[in-house]
This record gives structure tokens, sequence and C-alpha cells, in this order.
């Protein structure tokens, strides 16, 4: 049952291809074909008898009737067993879920193009999910948008924004509470702080890529279905592009001959342990209802560091309330 959608694709594959050449084939006979009637009608007269004129006109003539039956019994099985295997991957093989959640979050940084002092605070937090689930894979896309309002012990404001998608892919095996995949970060951090006159804001953009890991339990309280599940992930190599050591734009923009393509290459890091981490855990445990939804409590803490022009790091966790709905 596992590998059994993997080989509904070659299946589909296949037919596809012999369609293909069925359809080639039956051009190729009708262009040639009315190629051959088009040079036997500007023929000088010639006494040629009629059978053979026939045969002139349609020399594929008796091969094609002997196979037409043929042919049309080969292209409805191709039909057949592409839409088999069509039906099997997608309706049996598959299910999909979209959630959505809001929440509290707390968030802690330091920007060393700003200050040394640490920036801390509350803010709220949504996120938009997408899961497929198959015998042989789960997939899943998170995206999110946050705002905190930090200050340090100075009292000075600092407002940071983030938004982030993140592509978990995993790899089930039967009766095992513990799947390995891998996983792709994909973040944008920015932090504004209202009371400089000047470079008053900075930003960092980074993608990477790294393993993950993820843990699923049913439990069952009460006649009541849950399902608990945590995810771990660490992103171990990809490229980030900081802000420059005291501007608010990246490096590689500060030098005015520099175009948009010279700019982005220089402005460009390699994210590689020691140059770049980031790394999160997220449990959630979720309510299973009757209906195929669920209700669900998940808490969401990453960490992040890169060094670039200036040294950032952060620290962020999230409560969230979701609610997941199957839409297939």
């Amino acid at each position: 049952m596992g590998i059994f959608p993997d080989r509904c694709q070659y299946f589909k594959f296949g037919s596809c291809v012999a369609l293909s050449i069925l359809i080639i084939a039956l051009k190729m006979k009708s262009t040639w074909t009315s190629a051959i009637s088009r040079a036997v009608t500007t023929l000088p007269s010639t006494k040629v008898s009629s059978a053979g004129v026939e045969k002139l006109r349609d020399p594929f003539k008796g091969v094609f009737l002997h196979l037409t039956p043929h042919f049309e019994r080969f292209k409805l099985r191709c039909v057949y067993v592409f839409l088999l295997a069509h039906f099997l991957n997608h309706g049996y093989a598959q299910t999909h879920n979209l959630w959505f959640g809001g929440g509290l979050r707390s968030e802690a940084l330091r920007d060393m193009g700003y200050s040394p002092l640490v920036f801390s605070g509350l803010g709220l937090s949504g996120m938009l999910g997408y899961e497929k689930k198959a015998e042989s894979k789960e997939t899943i896309w998170m995206l999110n948008y946050s705002q905190a309002a930090t200050s340090n012990i100075f009292e000075r404001k600092l407002r940071a924004t983030n938004v982030g998608l993140l592509n978990l892919n995993f790899y089930p095996r039967a009766n095992k509470s513990f799947s390995w995949g891998w996983s792709n970060n994909n973040a944008l951090h920015h932090r504004y702080i209202s009371g400089f006159d000047n470079f008053n804001g900075r930003t960092d953009v980074f993608t990477a890529f790294g393993p993950a890991v993820q843990f699923k339990k049913q439990l069952q309280v009460k006649e009541r279905n849950f399902v608990f599940s945590a995810v771990s992930h660490i992103q171990l190599l990809g490229f980030y592009l900081p802000s420059g050591y005291v501007s608010s734009l990246p490096s590689g923009f500060g030098y005015e001959p520099n175009g948009a393509l010279k700019g982005f290459w220089q402005s460009i890091y390699l994210f590689y342990p020691g140059g770049a981490f980031n790394a999160a855990v997220w449990p959630k445990l979720e309510w299973q209802l009757k209906t195929g939804n669920s209700i669900g409590l998940q808490y969401f803490y990453e960490y992040t560091r890169m060094q670039g022009a200036q040294m950032h790091e952060r620290s962020t966790g999230m409560w969230l309330l979701n609610f997941s709905m199957k839409i297939k």
C-alpha cells in the first residue's frame, strides 16, 4: 500500500506516452495520405489501373483498416488505466487539511547594529497552514505573520515584524511514532526604532534547508480522541541577506555604482553552521471531532542567529489556538 501511489504515477506516465505515440502515428498517416493523393492528382497521364491509383492514393489503407480496431481498443485501455491511476492516487491515498490559528507571541532579540542590549516584549501572531497526508509521505506548509512591541531596560522602543513560510516533509512508517524528513524555512524579520533619526529600520531575510523529525501519538481520554504531535527542525544550509554595518540597506547596495544584481550578489551570505543558525520546536495537542475536523492548542518556539555585517539573534515563542478542517 505504501508504494502503490508511486506505481500509479508510472501507469499514468506510460499511458500518456502510449496515447501520444498513437496520435502521432494517426496524424502522420493522414498527412502522408494527403500528400500522396495530391501527387497522384498532378501526375502526367499514364496508363495506370484504377486499383493501382487507389493503392497510390492510400498505400496504408489495408494496413490501417486491419489495425484500426486494435488501435481503438488500445486507446480506450490507455484512457482507462490513466483515469484509474489518477483517481486511486488522488482520491484514495491522500487527505488534505486546512488550518488557521492565532495567539500571543513573546519575543526577545539583540541587534548589534542598534545596541548590545536585549529588547523584549509581547505581540500577536497568526498562522495559516495546509497539510497533505498520504501512505508514504506527509507534507506541511505553514505561513505565519506576527508583530511584537519590545523595549530594553532604558525603555527604548523597538517594533519587530516577522513573516515566515515553513515547509516540512516527513516519511512515516507503519506502527512507528517517529518519522524523519526534511524542512525548508523562509523568513523575513524587520526591526524598527522610531527614536532614531537615521537607519532606524533593519531587515534580515533568509532561506535554508535542513533535517526534521516528527513524533505523533493517538490518545483517548473519556471516549474523546486526541492527537499529540511534536515537530523539530534545524536549518543547516542556505543563504541570507542582512542589513549593512550601519545602513538599513544590505551592504552591497551602499555603493552607488552597483546595480541590482551586483548589489544582491555582494550582499548575500552563506547560511551554514558557524555563520548562521535556525532551529524550532513545535508541540501541539489536537482534539479530533466527529466531523473529521479538530481544535488544537500549540506552542511554537524558534531561535535564530545570523552574523552578517552585524550579529543579530532572536528567540521567539508563540501560543496559538488553531482550528483544522478536512477539505478532501
